[in-house]
């Protein structure tokens, strides 16, 4: 059923807790969904990541950028505080894989 779900949406929202404890994948592994029998990302969902402090200590090996790299998954959008300021390494990583870091202003109510 999870991956069922995973191929009828446009992305998969985690928090930074989980990214640290699982090493997830994020992935859809269903047969004919795009890395599984058919061509490009097709029924892959975006991973996204809620990151406010950048504590996420990602690497090229980290399981997520091993499935984008083999064409099977996409590379996250990790979403930051603005005033966050993430590693060059791991820009790095996850720019070449195809991700992007997001920063949002932090604050309560809604003119934050």
């Amino acid at each position: 059923m999870t991956h069922y779900l995973r191929s009828r949406h446009d992305a998969i929202l985690i928090g930074v807790g989980t990214a640290v404890a699982d090493n997830p994948g994020l992935n859809c592994r269903l047969a004919g969904v795009g890395g599984y029998g058919s061509e490009g990302l097709a029924g892959q969902p975006r991973p996204i990541i809620i990151d406010p402090s950048a504590r996420w200590e990602f690497t090229a090996q980290s399981k997520i950028f091993e499935l984008a790299r083999n064409g099977r998954g996409r590379a996250p959008f990790i979403i930051t505080a603005a005033e966050t300021v993430p590693s060059a390494s791991q820009r790095e990583v996850l720019e070449s894989h195809g991700g992007k870091f997001i920063a949002l202003p932090v604050g309560v109510g809604s003119d934050a």
